[in-house]
Order: structure tokens, then sequence, then C-alpha cells
């Protein structure tokens, strides 16, 4: 606004003194007899540390005169952290710095200034929780992790219980079977062994016959087809002499474990009498086979496939007791 008032009057004194001209003015006279005809023959601008001006001139008498322009002001750039305000013309300054606008410090790295960069102190560093069975150490600040998981730590199954993580209580796969614990308990339950024997069912053949003559033509044959070992015991009794011709297959209960059957035979006058001793049957042709483990002693029921008969040369049938 200064600027364009101080044109202002340069034009009215400008044509208040155009009075002069070429045919009233000669070289030589005084130059306040000349109607000045003034021109602008430079123009200096302001700035903000300088004033500025404009030089008129006679065209006729060279007289000159010359019109003041005040500094104008200077603009100035925000301050930043590293600088205060700044002229964006010429470079001067005014206040103070602004305060960095540090971000928290992470794990990684320290206080930062968002504007320029700078940092102070130093990074918090990490805060790991500590491994679990499938996670490894995680920091609960960034999530960065460190090392591996260390799996789980499972423990053997047993009866009750599939194997089970002492860390995290994870399970895996199915429970087990029971333990002997030498006394035909499970060591990890206390439930009677011989329990889970007498579920079991033992199918056997057992054929007597008499064939020829009376010395040691009596024979027996039991077929084990139960899948387990049964081991027999003969035993002599009277005059009779005994013969037998067993078979066995498989293997029986648990690993350790045996089972003894014991049969013997009665000699009588007319015809013979077969006893088993230790196995027995009932009415509905049923056999009970002891059982014993670790001196306990138990009957497991097995189903007889097929007859039990004793033949004699003479047709006699015998008796089974």
């Amino acid at each position: 606004m200064k600027k364009i008032i101080s044109l202002l009057l340069a034009l009215v004194l400008c044509l208040s003194l155009c009075a002069c001209s070429k045919d009233s003015w000669q070289a030589g006279d005084s130059a306040s007899n000349c109607n000045h005809n003034y021109q602008i023959t430079e123009n200096v601008a302001s700035t903000c540390i300088a004033n500025g001006y404009i030089l008129y001139t006679c065209s006729l008498c060279q007289h000159t005169y010359r019109l003041e322009q005040p500094a104008i002001e200077h603009i100035y750039k925000e301050a930043t952290c590293t600088s205060p305000k700044t002229c964006s013309t010429c470079g001067a300054t005014f206040g103070e710095p602004a305060e960095h606008r540090f971000a928290n410090a992470t794990c990684t790295s320290p206080q930062t200034c968002t504007v320029c960069g700078i940092t102070t102190g130093e990074p918090t560093g990490h805060t790991f929780a500590n491994a679990t069975c499938t996670t490894p150490m995680t920091c609960t600040t960034c999530g960065v992790t460190n090392g591996s998981a260390p799996g789980h730590n499972y423990t053997d199954a047993t009866c009750s219980a599939p194997m089970t993580c002492t860390v995290c209580g994870a399970t895996s796969g199915d429970t087990g079977s029971h333990v002997d614990n030498g006394q035909a308990q499970c060591q990890y339950c206390g439930e009677d062994m011989l329990l889970d024997i007498l579920l079991k069912t033992v199918t056997a053949k057992l054929i007597v016959s008499h064939i020829g003559a009376m010395n040691c033509q009596f024979s027996m044959q039991i077929s084990n087809h139960s899948g387990y070992d049964i081991s027999f015991t003969d035993i002599g009794t009277g005059n009779g002499e005994l013969c037998w011709n067993k078979s066995n297959d498989g293997d029986i209960l648990q690993s350790g474990h045996k089972v003894t059957v014991t049969y013997y035979r009665a000699y009588g006058s007319d015809r013979y009498n077969d006893r088993y001793y230790d196995m027995y049957m009932d009415q509905n042709s049923t056999a009970y086979v002891p059982v014993n483990v670790n001196g306990r002693r138990v009957y497991i029921k097995a189903n007889i496939n097929g007859d039990i008969w004793i033949g004699y040369t003479r047709g006699d049938i015998g008796e089974v007791d």
C-alpha cells in the first residue's frame, strides 16, 4: 500500500514539473527555468533488508530526484527443530528453533524426532515372554521371536490317561494298558491284573481216544487255537502209564505269563476213568483252565470247539468227570 501511495505522489509531482518544453528552455539556462519533463530512469525494488527507490530524470535539463521506497517485511518460513524462523528471501532468522517431536523409543530404536530424524537415548530392548511348547520366546512389545519352540514334554501313557505334556497339559494318542507291578496289580491304578485275564477266552479242541493195546496206547490230543501259550504237565497215577500227544499254538496273556494245565488218568479195572485235574468242565462241556500268575490262581473259561469223547477197542464209552 505504501508503494502505491508513493507512486501516485511521484506521478503528481512529475505532472506539475513538466511545464517546461524544448521550445522554452535552452542549453545553458538554469534548471530552475526549465519546465521539467521527468521520466523514470532507475527503479530499485525494496527488499526485506534495504529500501528501494525510483529515480526520475528530466529529459531536458537532466535534473533528477529520487523517491524512496520503504523496505518490505520478511517472509518467514516456520521454525523447525533445527532452525529458527527463516526469511525465504534473504535468509534472515528470527527467534529460536522449535522443539523436537520425539516418537517413543522401541525395542530396536531410541526416541526419534519425526521431523528431522535425530535420536536420543537408547532402544528399550525386547521383553521376551518365556517359550511355550508350541511357540518360541516372543517379545510382548513387538512380537519378534527368539529361538525355537521346545516342544511338548510328554509323560508315558497310562491305563487311565494318554501321553500328557507336563508343561501345558496337551495330550497325544490313546490311553495305555495296565502295567503289572509284579504283584498282579497295575502300577498306575492298582487294579487287579487278573480281572483282565478273566475277560480272555480260550478256544480249544479236546479229543480223548483209546487206541489199540492198553499199555501206553491211551492218547489225548489238545489243540490250542486260543492264541495263548499253554504249557502241559503229565502226571501218571496208579498202574497206568500216560502217552500224551500235545500241540500248542500262540502266546498267552501278557509277556512273561504262563498258563499251566495239569492232567492225570486214574487206572480202573474194567474201564478208564479219565479225570482232568486243574481243568474241569461243566454240564455244557465248557472247560475251565487254571491260570497261575505270580502265585495267584484263577480259572479261564475255555470254549470247547468240537466233541469230547473216549473210545475203546471194545466200544465202551468212558466217563469224564
